[in-house]
């Protein structure tokens, strides 16, 4: 089988989604995203860029291989990727883990109460928000503590990629660094602030949180042992990381199996699909528990 007939498969499974904020072109906000599924070469990549780059430079390097048009943009660029905001990627990022795992997410986490461990489980369609009614590029709102006008953009991939070392460092110093870059204007009336209010980072913070609730994914959950309830933050790219490069060892022994029965080259296998490479193991396990029989 010629290798250009294993991606078609993936050009079938690709699906469009939507994005709760967009891709701003040429005046127009681009709200559709189309996705392919990764392929055993996507995944090959991604673990081995594990590590050696920053998590946000990780998902920008998913995201580049897996969406593959933005509105009218076709194709999408590493840059192209980058420039989404931060709640669009997360959104992608379940999507296409959707694509690759199906819809359930499994968690243990540790009581901070009593210490015990705790199953939970979520649906992907439970985190996905809905698209952002009245998107914009720049929004404009009032500070609540100090009543300045912000005029401010969400922050993106890009912003993430660029805080990555000095939050490894110093998190709080990351954080005014990503405001500085959000924020387009402070006035008071129609006067420019020269001097920030002194609570300017905090409640810049708090408005892009509210402009954007896709990018923070907070779970509430109770302890079945002492009831205590508490909040946990879903770092969808980790979870997704950890995920893939926990199936390191079974990708290589489906390549074995596949080119042991099939007579495929790596090349051939590691163009298609995870459900499409379970296709034809599930048909090979059938066929050599059979034999055994």
């Amino acid at each position: 089988m010629e290798r250009k007939d294993m991606t078609s498969y993936r050009d079938i499974a690709a699906v469009e989604v939507n994005l709760p904020n967009g891709l701003w072109l040429d005046d127009q906000c681009q709200q559709v995203a189309g996705l392919n599924p990764l392929s055993g070469y996507d995944e090959a990549h991604l673990l081995a860029l594990q590590g050696r780059v920053s998590p946000a430079r990780w998902t920008s390097e998913l995201l580049a291989r897996c969406v593959t048009h933005i509105g009218t943009l076709q194709p999408v660029s590493l840059e192209a990727v980058q420039s989404l905001s931060v709640g669009d990627r997360e959104a992608l990022l379940l999507h296409v883990r959707r694509l690759a795992f199906g819809e359930a997410l499994s968690c243990i986490l540790d009581c901070p109460a009593c210490g015990k461990k705790l199953n939970i489980d979520v649906q992907i369609s439970q985190l996905l928000l809905p698209q952002t009614q009245n998107p914009a590029y720049w929004y404009r709102a009032r500070l609540p503590q100090s009543n300045a006008q912000a005029t401010f953009r969400l922050p993106t991939g890009a912003d993430q990629e660029a805080i990555a070392d000095l939050a490894a460092q110093d998190p709080s110093a990351a954080v005014d660094m990503l405001m500085n870059a959000c924020l387009h204007s402070l006035t008071d009336g129609d006067m420019p602030l020269e001097i920030w209010p002194e609570d300017v980072v905090g409640d810049l913070a708090k408005l892009i949180a509210e402009h954007d609730p896709q990018a923070e994914l907070i779970l509430n959950t109770a302890c079945p042992e002492c009831g205590h309830r508490f909040d946990v933050l879903l770092d969808v790219g980790t979870y997704f990381a950890e995920e893939i490069n926990h199936r390191l060892p079974y990708l290589y022994r489906e390549v074995h199996l596949m080119a042991w029965h099939y007579h495929w080259s790596e090349a051939e296998i590691l163009s298609m699909t995870r459900s499409h490479r379970k296709i034809y193991l599930d048909l090979l396990d059938e066929t050599l528990r059979e034999a055994t029989l």
